[in-house]
C-alpha cells in the first residue's frame, strides 16, 4: 500500500541481478518496465500508474495468441520492437538456411518470444533484461525453454543489427554474457567392453545388428533406422545425416564399414531382393517407427537382462544408451590420433567443436602415456644411480 492509500503491489516483479536490486512492472504482453525502487516515492507512483494505464489498454487491444504459428496478419508492430525484429529474422538468409524441421521448432520458440516480448523495443534488451526474462521463462516453462529463448534473441539481434531503425548497430549482443539456464547434467557415456560383450551375447538378432550399425557406422539413431538396402554397396554405406545435412547436398556421405559391420550387413542382406527395404527391422520384421522406438527397445532389453537399472518419471536413471555407441565410435577413432578431420570423416559432425573434444582428449591420453613412459625410465635410471652410489660407499673388509 502506497502513501496515498492506493494498492500498487499488483504486477510488480522484483529481481536481484549480480547483487543489484531491480523492480519491474509486468505488462499484459509480458514486457517488463523498470520502476523506481522506492515504492513510497512520487516517482514510483507516477511510473506505476502510467504502466497500469498502459497495461489495461494492452490487455484489451492485444490479439489472442495462437499456438500453431506466428500469425501477424492483423498485427502492426512498431518499427523497432522485438515483434518487428522477429518478422525480419524470418525473412533472413539465416532462417531460410535451416531445415524444415528446424524452422518448425524455431517458429514455436519465436512464437513464445513474440507473446512475451513482442511489444518491447529491441534496443531496450540489455544483459539484465535478458537474465530477468530467461529467469521468468525457466520458472514458467523450463530451463531448456529459457535456453532457446536466449538463442532466439541472439539470432534476431544479429539479423537486425544492420537495420538503422533498431538503433543497435553499436550495442553489444545482450545474450553474450547472459546467464545460461540449461546444462546437460550427464552426457551419454560410451559402452564398456564387458557391457558390449554381454549385450551381443544375450540380445536378439535384430538388436545385435542395430548395435553393430550404431557403433561402427558412427551415425545417429535417426539416420541408422532410415538406411535402406540400396545404401550399402557391399563395402560401405551412403549416409546423408539428417541433423547436419542442409537438404541440398548433391552427394551422400560415404562410409567404408569396419569389418564387424561389413560382415554383419553382408549376412543381413543375403537373399534380399528389395533395394528399398530398411536395413534395420524389429523382431516382427518391420521397420522401426523411429529412433526413439529403437532406443527404448535397447534400453528395455538391457533392463530385462540386468545390464542397466530401471528408472521412472519421478526418479529417472541415466544408464547405457543407444547414443553412447556413437561416443564409442568417436572415442575409438580419436585414439588412432587421426585428428579432428579424421574423426569428422567418420562421425559426420558438421562443425569442429565436438570432433575437437575427442581429438584433444585422445591426444592428451597419448601424450600422457608417452610422458609417463619416459617418467618411468627416469625413475628407473635414478634408482640404478642411487644403488650404484650406495655400493661405491661400501668398504671392503679384508
Amino acid at each position: 500500500m502506497s502513501g496515498d492509500g492506493v494498492d500498487r503491489s499488483k504486477y510488480l516483479y522484483p529481481k536481484t541481478v549480480k547483487g543489484r536490486d531491480y523492480l519491474y512492472f509486468r505488462m499484459a504482453d509480458g514486457t517488463l518496465v523498470p520502476l523506481p525502487l522506492d515504492q513510497e516515492s512520487i516517482d514510483f507512483r507516477r511510473a506505476y500508474d502510467a504502466c497500469r494505464k498502459r497495461r489495461d489498454k494492452l490487455a484489451v487491444s492485444l490479439p489472442a495468441p495462437t499456438r500453431k504459428s506466428i500469425d501477424t496478419t492483423n498485427v502492426t508492430f512498431i518499427r523497432d520492437t522485438v515483434g518487428r525484429a522477429i518478422l525480419l529474422y524470418k525473412e533472413s538468409a539465416d532462417y531460410a538456411s535451416k531445415k524444415a524441421s528446424s524452422r518448425k521448432k524455431y517458429d514455436q520458440w519465436l512464437l513464445l518470444l513474440n507473446e512475451k516480448l513482442g511489444a518491447a523495443r529491441l534496443r531496450d534488451l540489455d544483459v539484465n533484461e535478458v537474465d530477468i526474462y530467461s529467469d521468468m521463462i525457466a520458472t514458467e516453462k523450463s530451463p531448456s525453454h529459457a535456453r532457446f529463448q536466449i538463442a532466439m534473441i541472439s539470432n534476431i539481434w544479429k539479423a537486425c543489427k544492420k537495420y538503422k531503425e533498431f538503433g543497435i548497430a553499436k550495442l553489444p549482443n545482450p545474450t553474450i554474457e547472459a546467464e545460461r539456464r540449461y546444462k546437460v547434467k550427464k552426457p551419454h557415456q560410451p559402452w564398456a567392453e564387458q557391457l558390449q560383450d554381454e549385450f551381443m551375447r544375450q540380445a536378439p538378432e535384430s538388436l545385435r545388428l542395430a548395435k553393430l550399425l550404431l557403433h561402427f557406422s558412427a551415425q545417429r539413431g535417426g539416420d541408422c533406422v532410415k538406411l535402406r538396402v540400396r545404401d550399402f554397396d557391399g563395402k560401405g554405406l551412403f549416409v546423408r545425416p539428417e541433423k547436419t545435412s542442409d537438404g541440398d547436398d548433391l552427394e551422400a556421405n560415404y562410409h567404408l564399414c569396419p569389418e564387424p559391420l561389413r560382415i554383419a550387413l553382408v549376412a543381413r542382406l543375403r537373399g534380399t531382393d528389395d533395394p528399398e527395404e530398411f536395413i534395420l527391422l524389429n523382431q516382427h520384421r518391420r521397420p522401426w517407427a523411429s529412433a526413439n522406438s529403437l532406443s527404448c527397445s535397447i534400453r528395455d532389453f538391457m533392463v530385462k537382462v540386468g545390464l542397466r537399472k530401471q528408472g521412472s518419471k519421478e526418479k529417472p536413471v541415466r544408464g547405457p544408451s543407444m547414443h553412447g555407441l556413437r561416443k564409442n565410435a568417436a572415442s575409438e577413432v580419436a585414439a588412432l590420433l587421426v585428428g579432428t578431420q579424421g574423426i569428422k570423416s567418420v562421425t559426420g559432425h558438421k562443425s569442429d567443436a565436438q570432433a575437437n573434444y575427442y581429438a584433444k582428449h585422445a591426444a592428451q591420453i597419448a601424450l600422457n602415456q608417452q610422458v609417463v613412459a619416459k617418467w618411468n625410465e627416469s625413475i628407473e635410471q635414478n634408482r640404478r644411480e642411487r644403488v650404484g652410489k650406495r655400493r661405491s660407499l661400501i668398504k671392503r673388509v679384508k
